[in-house]
């Protein structure tokens, strides 16, 4: 297999492992923007609550509208809760998946420098076979040329 062969099979290789830690970036990223969603949620319906708690001496009634925002704060925490653990465990599981993809990298490219080294040897033993090879065809040819001179003295 030719070193450009061999090149040719890494790049699709790097390409999807580069993809893969994009995507990972990006999930990320979109961690943040939940929880940065979901703090300012939070903090807004704390403020609701404190509004609701003042109000709640003066009327009675919005004791059932309290106990549906907490639901809902609630819910809101236990979703949130969810999603983050999802999306951490996703997270580890494709960067395992990234590490063993660099992990093929890496044999692949040691791999990729040991057939180079095999073939520079290869070219090197050929370039002495080569040169062993014009130095016999030489002798040959000298050979040739004494039996051609024999011949021609022998012969009248």
């Amino acid at each position: 297999m030719t070193p450009n062969r061999r090149l040719d099979q890494l790049e699709p290789l790097m390409a999807d492992a580069l993809q893969k830690i994009d995507r990972l970036i990006e999930g990320q990223g979109q961690l943040v923007e939940v929880t940065t969603s979901i703090k300012a949620e939070l903090d807004e319906v704390k403020g609701d609550l404190v509004e609701v708690k003042s109000d709640l001496t003066e009327v009675k009634g919005d004791l059932v509208s309290l106990n549906k925002i907490v639901s809902k704060v609630e819910a809101t925490g236990q979703i949130t809760a969810n999603g983050l653990a999802n999306l951490t465990i996703s997270s580890q599981k494709q960067f395992e998946e990234l590490k063993a993809g660099q992990e093929e990298l890496r044999t692949n490219q040691q791999q990729l420098k040991i057939g180079q080294e095999e073939l520079r040897v290869s070219q090197q033993q050929l370039k002495t076979d080569i040169g062993e090879l014009k130095a016999n065809q030489d002798l040959l040819k000298a050979g040739q040329d004494a039996i051609m001179n024999y011949l021609l003295e022998k012969l009248p």
